[in-house]
């Protein structure tokens, strides 16, 4: 049997869009995910309302929050571009599920009070996210 030129160039088109699934799936299973601790001299309100006002600032959503104790916030969805973009040129429908599908950001604060000053958790899920801990780390300091 012989191969011809299009058979082989499907192989090939076969083979990259198998790696591109496989990094796909796998990009998702490592998302993003960090925390940190710091201690702090500031008083637990003080540190709260900076906390608070770094979280409104990067335009994340307060989805709960106990008064300088703690603070749950989302932001937009985490996504490429790129794989969107070609995702809506190659095959619209899969676009709208792979965006879809997608997690929010989210970052959690916990504050706790210790001698002299407090200590403050903070756990982020995403890329965002962890740009908006980094904010926060920054804006302790």
């Amino acid at each position: 049997m012989k191969i011809t030129k299009a058979t082989k160039v499907a192989k090939i088109i076969y083979k990259v869009f198998s790696l591109f699934w496989i990094w796909l799936i796998t990009k998702d299973i490592m998302k993003i995910m960090d925390s940190q601790q710091i201690t702090t001299t500031k008083s637990v309100n003080e540190t709260y309302t900076k906390i608070h006002q770094v979280i409104i600032t990067n335009d994340y959503k307060i989805i709960s929050t106990v008064q300088n104790q703690s603070i749950q916030a989302e932001g937009s969805r985490d996504y490429g571009v790129g794989i969107l973009i070609a995702f809506i040129i190659l095959l619209w429908p899969v676009a709208l599920i792979y965006y879809f599908t997608r997690k929010n950001n989210s970052i959690t604060v916990f504050l706790n009070t210790v001698n002299e000053g407090c200590e403050v958790d903070i756990k982020s899920n995403g890329s965002s996210a962890m740009k908006v801990k980094q904010s926060i780390v920054l804006a302790l300091q």
